[in-house]
C-alpha cells in the first residue's frame, strides 16, 4: 500500500520526523537508552493466546488493587506474569481499539474511527497475518456484532467466528448483539481441542460481557446485586479461567495476553457508558501478559499503549517485517519486560471521533507525556495523572507551555493520518442493534471538519438521545417526543435529534409535524442522505409515494451505497405499480447482501409474494426471524404471506408470536385484531380494544373494525361511536383515508365516502381497495355497470383480491352474464380459500340455475367456514326441504335459522316451511 502523507514527507520519514520532534520538545531528562537488565527472549514458536476484555476498567480488577473484585483467574495471570500499571487504549470504542491492538497503529492510520461504520484500511497487515505467515494456525472468536468480519479484522485468521446474529440473542434486552462469554469460550476451546499436538497457534478470544446493560447471570447477579458491572467482570473471569486451564495453555509454554479494549465511564465526567469522552475512566485499560520462561510478578510502571502489542510480539517471536508495509506506531516493550529497563521517552495518543460522526460535535484527541495528559477539545484540558488520577483539576490555564507543546504534538500526530480506512453502510437492523448497545452509528457522509460543540458539555444531550432511541424502539413515542425536545433545546441543529423528532411524531400519527421536522433536518444537513431518507419515509406514510421516490432518488445521488434507501426505493416503485422495476433492483441487492435480513425481507415481500410464491416467501421470512426475531416488520410480512395463502389461523399464530417475541411494534396487535375481526372470532372485540389502547395515534381502521363487530352484535349506538372516532382520525396515509371513508359510509354519509374514494383513485390509482369500495358503494345503489367497471379495475390492480372478484361476480350476475359471474366467483374462492363469501354467493347462483347438489355443497362449505351463517343455513335448509329431499337435514338447518335470527324475515319463512314439513 502506498501512503501519501500530508506536508510532503514519505510516511516512514514523517513518522520518524514527528517522533524526533516530540522527543526534542517533550524530553524531561528520561534515559533514552534501553535498560541494562538481561533481555527477555523466547525460543521457537510458542502458542499465543490473546484475550480481549471489552469495557473493562483496570481499577475494577484484583491485579490493579480492587479489593472488592472477584477476578481470581486474572489475579493468577498477574502473579505468574507481568502487569502494565498504566496501559492506555487508543480510543474508547471497541472496533477502533481492537484495530490498534491487532495492527500496532493508531486510528488515524488504520482508518477504523467508529463501530459499524468503518472498515480496516486496505493493505494493513494484522497480527494474524504476521503469525500466519510464520506458520501459525490462527482463529478468532468474538462476542459482539461490532467485530463482525465485514469490518476487516478477520484478516489473517483461518477461522473467524462472529456468528452472533445466527446464534440468537443471548440476552433478551439486547436483541442479537452479543453472546455470553461461556458460549464464546466453548467454541474457542473446541477449536483448541481439534489442533494437532505441538502445532503453533494464535488464538484471539474476545469477551463482551461487562457492557451496558449490566446483567450478569446467576449466581453473580445475586452476589453483585448492587454492583452488576463488577458481577459481569466476575462472570467473565470464570471464562478466562477456562481458557487458561486448557492443556494447550496451562503448561506454561503459551504466551498469554489479556488486555482491555476500553473502560467504562460509570458516571465519571457525566458519562455513564463510553465512546464520546477520553478521560482515563474509559481510556485506561488492563494489560496482563505471561511469557514462556518470562518474569513473574513484574509490575511495569512506564506508560504503554495498545499499539505496543504488535511490535512487542514481533520482537519476542522474531517475526519478519514485511517490505513496504506501514511503519508501526507502537514500540517493542522488551526492555521493560526484563525488569529495571526503560524506553526512550515518548508520547501516547488517543482519540474519539464518535462525537463528530454521531452528532457533529468536536472530535477529541489526547496526548500523554507521563504524568501529564492533554485533551485537545474546544476548551483544552491538562491533567497531572499522578496527583489527579480522576482528572478533576484542569491545569491548562496555569500551564500554558505544557498545553502548547502537547497541543502541537497532537496536531502533528493527527496530521499524519493516511486516510486508509473506508466506511461501511449501516442497515436498519445494525443501526437498531447499535443503539441497543448504547452507540449511534452517525452519518459517515458528514463533511470533513472538526465539528462544533464540546462533547463534555453536551453529554446531557447524548443521554437524552440514548433514552429517546430506547423509547422509540419500545413503541413509547410520547415519552420520546418529550425527551427529544429537551435535547433540541440544548442543541437545536443536532441532526440525530431532528431525525428522532420526526420519527417520534410519525409514530404518534402527527405526520404533518413529522414532515416539518424532517424538512428541518434536511435543511440543517443538505449533505445528508439519511435526512432525505427520513423525509421520504414520512412522505410515503402521508400517501405521497411519488414525492417519496423523488426524495429517495436524491438521497441515492448523495450516497449510492445507502442500503436502506435502496430498499425503500424498491418499496416505493412497487407501490407505484412498477413492480418489475422493484424486482430488478432487488435481485442485485440479494446477491450483494446474501445474509442481510432486510434485503431478504423486502425480496420476500416485493418479489416472491407478488409472484404468488408464498412458500418461498414464507421460507425466507422464517429464516430471517430465526436469525433475529426482533425485526417486527418480518413478522408482519410473514402474517400477510400466510393470509394471502389462505392460512388465516397460521397468520393469527404468527401475530401472537410476534407480540410474545418482544418485537416492539404496535402493528402486530393491530394486525391480529383486524384479522380476528375478519374471521368473526369472538375474541375480536377485546383484541381490537387492546390494539386501540396500544396505538400511539388514533387508527381509523381499528375503530371501523370494532364498529363492525359491535354492529354485528346489535350494539348500534356503541358501533356508531367507533365510526365517529374513525371519521375524526388522522387521514394522511391511503389506509387511514380508506378507513375514514368506510366510517363515513356507516354514518350514512355516502356522498362524503364516495368523494374520498374518488380522490384516492386519482391520487393513488394503484390502490386497489379504493376501487373495490367504490364497487361496493355501486352495489348499494344497484348500479351494476359501475359495479363491473370499478371491480374490474380493482382486480387489475390486485389480481388476488377475493373481495374484488366477488363484487365483479355480483355485478355480472345482476347483468345476466351468469357464466362470467360463476367464473369470477370461482376466482374469488381460489384467491381466498378460507373465505365463505364467494362460496355463499356462488351457491345462490347455482341454485337459481337448478344445479342443486353443487349449490348445497357450496353452502356446506360456507358453514364449515362460518358455522353461524344464518343465510347459508337457510339456503341449505330450503334445498334439502325441496329438490334434494332430505327432510331431517332441512329441519336442522331451518331450525338453526330460527335460533340464530329469530327476528329476521327469513326466520319467518323458515318457521313456515318447518310447520309444513311432515314429522
Amino acid at each position: 500500500m502506498t501512503i501519501v502523507p500530508r506536508r510532503g514527507l514519505p510516511a516512514r520519514l514523517l513518522t520518524a520526523a514527528i517522533g524526533c520532534a516530540l522527543l526534542a520538545a517533550c524530553s524531561r531528562g528520561a534515559d533514552e537508552r534501553a535498560g541494562d537488565a538481561a533481555p527477555v527472549s523466547i525460543s521457537g514458536r510458542p502458542p499465543v493466546l490473546l484475550i480481549t476484555l471489552d469495557t473493562t476498567r483496570a481499577d475494577h480488577l484484583e491485579p490493579y488493587g480492587a479489593a472488592d473484585a472477584e477476578t481470581p483467574a486474572l489475579a493468577d495471570l498477574a502473579r505468574d506474569g507481568i502487569v502494565f500499571e498504566h496501559a492506555f487504549a487508543t480510543a474508547p470504542v471497541t472496533a477502533p481499539s481492537h484495530a490498534s491492538i491487532l495492527t500496532g497503529l493508531y486510528p488515524p492510520r488504520h482508518g477504523v474511527r467508529n463501530n459499524l461504520t468503518h472498515h480496516l484500511g486496505d493493505g494493513i497487515p494484522t497480527l494474524a497475518d504476521r503469525l500466519s505467515a510464520a506458520g501459525y494456525r490462527t482463529a478468532a472468536f468474538v462476542s459482539a456484532i461490532v467485530l463482525e468480519a465485514r469490518y476487516g479484522l478477520d484478516r489473517g485468521f483461518e477461522v473467524y467466528d462472529d456468528e452472533i446474529r445466527a446464534a440468537g440473542a443471548s440476552r433478551e434486552s439486547r436483541m442479537t448483539t452479543e453472546r455470553r462469554a461461556a458460549d464464546t469460550a466453548d467454541r474457542a476451546l473446541a477449536w483448541l481441542d481439534g489442533l494437532d499436538e505441538g502445532t503453533p497457534y494464535f488464538l484471539w478470544v474476545h469477551f463482551y460481557d461487562p457492557h451496558l446493560p449490566f446483567s450478569p447471570p446467576s449466581p453473580w447477579a445475586e452476589r453483585f446485586a448492587e454492583r452488576p458491572y463488577d458481577g459481569e467482570i466476575a462472570y467473565m473471569d470464570t471464562q478466562v479461567a477456562r481458557l487458561l486451564q486448557h492443556p494447550r495453555v496451562a503448561g506454561g509454554d503459551a504466551l498469554v495476553v489479556a488486555m482491555g479494549d476500553h473502560g467504562e465511564g460509570l458516571g465519571e465526567h457525566g458519562e455513564e457508558a463510553h465512546g464520546l469522552l477520553i478521560y482515563d475512566s474509559t481510556i485506561r485499560v488492563p494489560w496482563l501478559m505471561r511469557l514462556p520462561g518470562g518474569p513473574s510478578g513484574l509490575r511495569v510502571e512506564a506508560p504503554v499503549s495498545q499499539v505496543d502489542l504488535v511490535p512487542t510480539l514481533i520482537e519476542l517471536l522474531s517475526l519478519e517485517l514485511e517490505a513496504g508495509g506501514p511503519e508501526l506506531e507502537g514500540r517493542s516493550l522488551l526492555p521493560l519486560l526484563a525488569g529495571g529497563g526503560s524506553l526512550p521517552e515518548r508520547l501516547l495518543f488517543a482519540e474519539s471521533e464518535v462525537p463528530f460522526f454521531s452528532y457533529g460535535w468536536a472530535k477529541l484527541r489526547s496526548a500523554y507525556q507521563w504524568p501529564l495528559k492533554f485533551i485537545d477539545a474546544p476548551t483544552g484540558e491538562l491533567y497531572d495523572l499522578e496527583r489527579d488520577p480522576g482528572e478533576t483539576r484542569n491545569l491548562s490555564p496555569e500551564s500554558s507551555a505544557d498545553t502548547r507543546r502537547l497541543a502541537a504534538a497532537i496536531e502533528s500526530w493527527a496530521g499524519a493520518e493516511a486516510g486508509s480506512g473506508s466506511t461501511v453502510q449501516v442497515d436498519p437492523e445494525a443501526e437498531a442493534q447499535l443503539r441497543a448497545l448504547g452507540y449511534l452509528a452517525g452519518d459517515t457522509q458528514r463533511p470533513a471538519g472538526e465539528g462544533r460543540g464540546n462533547p463534555v458539555e453536551l453529554m446531557p444531550v447524548h443521554d437524552e438521545l440514548q433514552a429517546v432511541g430506547a423509547m422509540l424502539a419500545e413503541g413509547r413515542p410520547r415519552e420520546a417526543l418529550e425527551r427529544v425536545q429537551v435535547a433540541l433545546e440544548m442543541d437545536p441543529d443536532n441532526l440525530a435529534a431532528l431525525r428522532d423528532l420526526s420519527r417520534a411524531l410519525t409514530q404518534l400519527g402527527r405526520l404533518d409535524e413529522a414532515a416539518a421536522a424532517a424538512t428541518r433536518a434536511r435543511e440543517a444537513a443538505p449533505w445528508s442522505a439519511q435526512a432525505l431518507q427520513v423525509e421520504a419515509d414520512v412522505e410515503h406514510r402521508r400517501g405521497r409515494t411519488q414525492r417519496a421516490l423523488e426524495l429517495i432518488d436524491r438521497a441515492l445521488e448523495l450516497d449510492g451505497r445507502f442500503l436502506e434507501a435502496r430498499l425503500d426505493r424498491c418499496r416505493y416503485l412497487a407501490e407505484l405499480g412498477r413492480g418489475a422495476e422493484a424486482a430488478a433492483a432487488l435481485e442485485p441487492l440479494l446477491a450483494e447482501h446474501p445474509d442481510n435480513s432486510w434485503v431478504a425481507l423486502r425480496y420476500a415481500e416485493l418479489v416472491e409474494l407478488p409472484a404468488g410464491d408464498s412458500a418461498a416467501a414464507e421460507r425466507r421470512l422464517r429464516a430471517v426471524l430465526a436469525q433475529n426475531p426482533y425485526i417486527a416488520e418480518a413478522w408482519l410480512v410473514l402474517g400477510t404471506v400466510l393470509q394471502q395463502a389462505g392460512r388465516p389461523d397460521d397468520a393469527v399464530a404468527v401475530y401472537r408470536e410476534a407480540m410474545a417475541s418482544g418485537a416492539a411494534n404496535s402493528d402486530a396487535p393491530a394486525r391480529l385484531a383486524l384479522l380476528l375481526a375478519e374471521l368473526e372470532r369472538p375474541e375480536a372485540e377485546p383484541a381490537l380494544r387492546e390494539a386501540i389502547a396500544a396505538s400511539a395515534a388514533p387508527r381509523a381502521d381499528l375503530h371501523v373494525a370494532l364498529g363492525d363487530v359491535l354492529a354485528s352484535a346489535g350494539r348500534r349506538s356503541q358501533a356508531r361511536q367507533q365510526y365517529e372516532l374513525a371519521a375524526a382520525a388522522p387521514t394522511h396515509s391511503v389506509g387511514t383515508r380508506n378507513a375514514r371513508a368506510m366510517a363515513l359510509l356507516e354514518l350514512d354519509r355516502p356522498a362524503e365516502a364516495e368523494a374520498l374514494w374518488q380522490e384516492l383513485t386519482r391520487d393513488r390509482p394503484e390502490f386497489a381497495k379504493a376501487w373495490l369500495n367504490l364497487s361496493s358503494l355501486a352495489i348499494r345503489r344497484g348500479d351494476w355497470r359501475e359495479v363491473e367497471r370499478y371491480s374490474r379495475t380493482a382486480v387489475e390492480r390486485d389480481p388476488e383480491s377475493a373481495a374484488g372478484w366477488n363484487n365483479l361476480a355480483i355485478g355480472l350476475e345482476e347483468l345476466g352474464r351468469t357464466a362470467e359471474a360463476e367464473a369470477a366467483y370461482r376466482r374469488a374462492i381460489a384467491a381466498e380459500p378460507g373465505s365463505w363469501r364467494a362460496r355463499f354467493n356462488l351457491g345462490i347462483l347455482l341454485r337459481k340455475s337448478a344445479r342443486y347438489p353443487e349449490a348445497a355443497e357450496l353452502q356446506r362449505e360456507t358453514l364449515d367456514r362460518a358455522p353461524s351463517h344464518a343465510g347459508a343455513h337457510f339456503e341449505l335448509g330450503m334445498l334439502l326441504a325441496g329438490p334434494l329431499g332430505d327432510l331431517a337435514g332441512a329441519r336442522a338447518h331451518l331450525q338453526a335459522v330460527v335460533d340464530l335470527e329469530p327476528g329476521h324475515p327469513r326466520a319467518r319463512q323458515a318457521r313456515a316451511v318447518l310447520d309444513q314439513l311432515p314429522r
